[in-house]
């Protein structure tokens, strides 16, 4: 970040704009479907209003697998061309991907984080967008994709001539703002990994005991952003060169029909697990002290109320008692 120390959020966020608003006039113009580009200024991007909603919304089982097939081939396929153009998308799921009111056209939003395909962590990062998508429509939607409709970087043919990151750096956007806002990207990923880590060993130790974790397998887990983003999708469907990966979703889905529990239950059990992830561990304990303070607070103004009325009652009663 040059001479300025230490990243202010607020550049950042100068950046993160000037990136998202020229990505989106990059794709727009090449006809991906992304929200129309209006304008930039400073951090606030102004662009066409999608109809539609994200797709992390949907409730779990709503799609008919026909349907749901239609819409990971559509995905898989502008996986496939951002990457014929020499882009890949960095946060391709279900909170990026706007399902509009047919229930069928798609809208990819959020861009700052994109990538060229050039970068020397591209096929990881292509591979993390497949995956996070496999897994979504695995546990959300009850669909698990065929083998085939799968890619991978190394299979996409990219074309020298479209490259969009060079048509973003030619619209102005430098190589070394892009560096500067990825490495705030990197460092705020590895914070919140870490704040995580320490809001989960402290519950283990409340729990179960558990000693605390090692400082190198901390560090060994956030060398890079990519790998503390990774970490859920690995455990889903790793072990695909195997042949595990559709018996690891299989399982994931048949979880609890076998003692003949509903979709509902199914979503409560999926709802619970998510809110034991560290992130949401520390969210409850902020909770739980802001409903702590709110309660004495109550409590406090209940009781000096109370003496404001009952001293006087009692100085009035005794007052009448010795009159009388």
């Amino acid at each position: 970040m040059g001479n300025r120390g230490k990243a202010s959020w607020l550049y950042m966020s100068r950046l993160a704009a000037i990136k998202e608003y020229a990505f989106m006039q990059a794709l727009y113009a090449h006809e991906f479907p992304t929200p129309r580009p209006i304008a930039q200024n400073r951090h606030v991007v102004a662009m066409s209003r999608v109809s539609g909603f994200p797709m992390a919304q949907l409730k779990a089982g709503a799609v008919p697998n026909e349907i749901a097939e239609r819409i990971f081939a559509y995905c898989m396929a502008m996986l496939r061309r951002l990457a014929e153009h020499g882009l890949i998308h960095c946060d391709f799921n279900e909170f990026n991907l706007m399902l509009g009111e047919d229930g069928e056209n798609i809208t990819l939003i959020d861009f700052p984080q994109m990538i060229s395909t050039n970068h020397y962590n591209a096929s990881e990062l292509f591979t993390r967008d497949v995956n996070c998508l496999i897994k979504f429509f695995a546990m959300k939607m009850r669909y698990i994709p065929p083998p085939e409709l799968t890619l991978k970087l190394e299979d996409i043919e990219i074309s020298p001539e479209l490259h969009l990151d060079e048509e973003v750096r030619a619209s102005g956007f430098s190589n070394q703002e892009d560096d500067e806002l990825m490495q705030y990207i990197f460092e705020s990923a590895v914070t919140q990994y870490e704040e995580g880590t320490e809001v989960e060993v402290e519950n283990g130790d409340e729990e179960d005991g558990n000693e605390v974790k090692n400082d190198e397998e901390v560090n060994e887990a956030s060398t890079t952003v990519f790998k503390v983003a990774a970490a859920e999708e690995e455990a889903v469907v790793g072990g695909a060169e195997d042949g595990e990966d559709e018996d690891t979703i299989e399982d994931i889905l048949m979880e609890g029909e076998g003692n003949g529990e509903s979709d509902e239950e199914d979503d409560e059990e999926e709802s619970n697990n998510a809110q034991l992830s560290p992130r949401k561990l520390k969210q409850i304990k902020d909770q739980v002290k802001r409903y702590d303070y709110t309660l004495h607070l109550h409590i406090f103004v209940t009781i000096f109320i109370s003496n404001l009325i009952i001293l006087p009652l009692q100085k009035h009663a005794s007052w009448r008692q010795e009159t009388e």
